[in-house]
């Protein structure tokens, strides 16, 4: 860890050991750990507490290891994670100062700490505000600490915070917190004096914080569960109500192209809100509010008569991308507007990270399931479907139908025409496939020019009469390419049974190929049913 940071917490002349099983715990959870922002234990909660709170960027666990110092939990500390630092290297000129909490406002000014590392060399930490953990059973055993690159003047909110969740540390470890006196150093003299530290509204609710950090954890936890935008939304009206009480809220995702938001998560009042919005007409995107505003000027495209008292809109961005809207409503202003806009501003950032990761994995999810020209099911997920439709129905005792489909004649279409017209008349035949199969049934490209149905639940007579429906269909179907018809096409079909032709699904296929084949040789545009003469060689099963 940073020589600084360990300077500025061990500011004191006594200490005493933690538990010594607890640090090395500790100590062995710490490289499992090291980067990640997803809080896991207690500790790991706590430290995050006091970066949102705080509102610092950086906030530090620390407990006391013999001579060293070892941190065990970190928010936005990424450059030595996880080592310790000896006391030795940290008591210079200061270790006059007592166990007692340390401000200091601008480290780059201060003689002491100057020209230590971390100040004078990236990240260039400006303010640093700590706190020692002190129990009366093992005294001091370490330092909680919240850190900034940016100078920061004493801030009673801050110290107070620390000092309300240094209780909660000490509690962990098993000890009754003792209460400390207050101490800046001589640089923050000049800030407002430390009797401002009077218990305000958001210090004596710090449970209320605490419960909305569980709550946010919560929403991640179960938009990481959920796997799938479609099962977000149910998620964020589950949550979200009760991060916001008396709140009415619209959370929406942009479309592909980025100009259209449509409509995701609902709660609350929903008259003002549509299914959709144009980006355009999005003030929240075009230029995103400071503060929580009365909506007597700009976004006017979302508001409504009855809610027009204060609303928070913010974008759901993630580096230059922005993929969403979170809009809130109160009927009244909601008390501590401040610290609400923070709130949203948290989960903004969660949400938008939550719902972009979400939407990669189904864009890669369809990517590995889709043909890219057709927009049927591949090859690959079409024989994972079949096993698992033969095993339901083997132990259903019903039968499953494979219907192979190829164009007829479809080279002449590509000789002819080229290549982008042939592609056209595939795409143009998926499409017709997508509107002819039952809900129940599964299409796919199979390779080329060939596509497989799968039928659930279709005997011989059913599933016969289903490709007959199909090759008769297709005679009236006109293609076109720019605008250039291509004439008509005709397709030939061969039908297999489970487990009527074969009892496996690379058996089944076969049959399927085989009655294809015949189709082909007699003349094209019909349909042949398998025959048990249609069975794979033994190599093939």
């Amino acid at each position: 860890m940073a020589v600084l940071s360990e300077a500025l917490f061990l500011t004191m002349t006594q200490y005493s050991k933690v538990s010594s099983d607890f640090v090395a715990q500790k100590s062995l959870r710490a490289k499992e750990l090291n980067d990640c922002s997803i809080v896991q234990t207690e500790l790991d909660r706590l430290v995050s507490l006091a970066a949102e709170l705080c509102q610092r960027p950086i906030a530090l666990i620390a407990f006391c290891q013999g001579d060293h110092l070892c941190l065990v939990a970190q928010q936005g500390w990424t450059i030595t994670p996880y080592n310790q630092t000896p006391h030795s290297l940290v008591f210079d000129d200061h270790v006059q100062m007592t166990a007692e909490p340390l401000h200091i406002e601008d480290a780059s000014r201060e003689p002491r700490f100057y020209r230590l590392p971390y100040i004078a060399s990236p990240p260039h930490l400006r303010a640093y505000t700590g706190i020692p953990l002190v129990g009366d059973r093992l005294g001091l055993m370490g330092v909680l600490s919240v850190l900034d690159t940016q100078p920061q003047p004493a801030s009673p909110r801050v110290l107070e915070l620390l000092r309300i969740l240094s209780h909660e540390i000490v509690g962990l470890v098993g000890d009754r917190p003792a209460e400390p006196t207050w101490r800046i150093s001589p640089a923050a003299q000049q800030s407002p004096p430390m009797q401002a530290l009077v218990p305000s509204p958001v210090l004596t609710d710090i449970k209320q914080q605490n419960l909305y950090l569980r709550l946010l954890q919560h929403l991640n936890y179960e938009l990481q569960m959920g796997a799938s935008i479609r099962k977000a939304g149910p998620v964020i009206v589950q949550v979200l109500p009760q991060l916001f009480p008396d709140s009415s809220g619209w959370v929406l995702l942009c479309d592909r192209d980025g100009q259209v938001f449509e409509s995701l998560a609902l709660w609350g009042n929903t008259a003002y809100r549509s299914d959709c919005l144009l980006a355009k007409h999005c003030w929240a995107v075009q230029s995103p509010p400071k503060d929580l505003a009365q909506t007597t000027q700009s976004c006017t495209t979302c508001r409504d008569a009855a809610y027009r008292s204060v609303y928070c809109c913010l974008p759901l961005r993630v580096a230059d991308q922005t993929i969403g809207v979170l809009s809130l409503r109160f009927p009244h202003p909601p008390p501590l507007l401040p610290d609400v806009r923070q709130r949203a501003e948290m989960v903004a950032r969660h949400l938008a990270l939550s719902l972009l990761t979400l939407q990669r994995l189904e864009t890669l999810e369809q990517e590995n399931l889709l043909d890219p020209l057709t927009g049927l099911y591949n090859r690959r997920y079409m024989t994972k479907m079949l096993a698992n439709m033969l095993h339901r129905a083997g132990h259903g005792n019903f039968s499953v139908a494979v219907i192979m489909v190829d164009i007829d004649y479809f080279k002449r279409f590509n000789d002819t025409y080229g290549h982008l017209a042939g592609d056209q008349v595939l795409r143009d035949f998926s499409v017709f496939l997508k509107g002819f199969i039952r809900s129940t049934d599964i299409a796919c490209r199979y390779g080329g020019e060939e596509f497989l149905l799968l039928l659930s639940n279709a005997n011989q007579a059913t599933a016969y009469r289903r490709a007959e429906r199909l090759r008769h269909d297709t005679r009236y179907l006109t293609m076109k390419y720019q605008g250039k018809s291509l004439g008509n096409i005709t397709v030939s079909a061969g039908v297999a049974i489970f487990p009527d032709h074969a009892k496996t699904d690379s058996a089944l296929i076969w049959a399927a190929d085989m009655a294809l084949y015949r189709a082909k040789m007699t003349g094209r545009d019909r349909v042949v049913l398998a025959e048990a003469s249609d069975a794979p060689p033994p190599k093939e099963l």
